[in-house]
Order: structure tokens, then sequence, then C-alpha cells
């Protein structure tokens, strides 16, 4: 229950700050969900990290659906990997969840025992 509670309070945390703050604002949600809750440090990282995946997850696939542009197929093909959009788009939430998911963890290890 904490957990679903913690993905809630960091996506949306993350989603108003992003609103206001560059992309790496979503750092801020993740220190502030790793202070609110007592959890261990592995629980707080997973709850940071899944509350901004999914928050950047459904952003960037909703933007994705909406636009219809070819650009992030296009950027995908110069990856590596050769992903597509929606490739690209994970990709990209996976990155912000990790920041998401030590930040957490950093708040949580501010708050001590």
């Amino acid at each position: 229950m904490k957990l679903i509670l913690q993905i809630v309070v960091v996506a949306g945390l993350g989603l108003l700050l992003a609103l206001f703050l560059p992309w790496w604002s979503v750092a801020i949600a993740g220190v502030v969900g790793g202070l609110a809750f007592r959890r261990s440090l592995g629980g707080s990282f997973l709850g940071g990290f899944l509350g901004i995946f999914l928050l950047w997850t459904i952003t960037a696939l909703l933007i994705l659906n909406a636009t219809d542009s070819p650009l992030p197929d296009r950027v995908g093909q110069l990856m590596p990997l050769k992903m597509d959009g929606t490739g690209l788009a994970f990709f990209g939430a996976a990155i912000a969840g990790l920041v998401g998911g030590v930040a957490s963890m950093a708040g949580r290890a501010l708050r001590g025992k």
C-alpha cells in the first residue's frame, strides 16, 4: 500500500514540477517521496523509479500519439538499437526513472533511521 501511495505522490509531484521547471525537477519529486515515506532503500528506489517511469511513459506516448510526427521514428533510427518512436519513449522514461529512483533513495537516506 505504501508503494502505491509513494508512486502516486512522486508521479503527481513530478507532473506538477515539470510544468514549471526543467526535466530534472523529477529528482525533487523523488527526494520528497523518499523523505515522506519510511521504507527501505530498495523500496524507496522502486517507488521513485516507478512513479517517474510511469509518468514519463504515459506523457511521451500521449504526445507521440497526438502529434503523429515522424521525428521520433527518425531519431530512433539514429540510435544504435534502431528503435521506433515508442521504443525511444520507453528509453527516455527509463533514464528519467533512474533519476527518480536514485533521488528517492537519497531522500530516504537523508531521513536517517
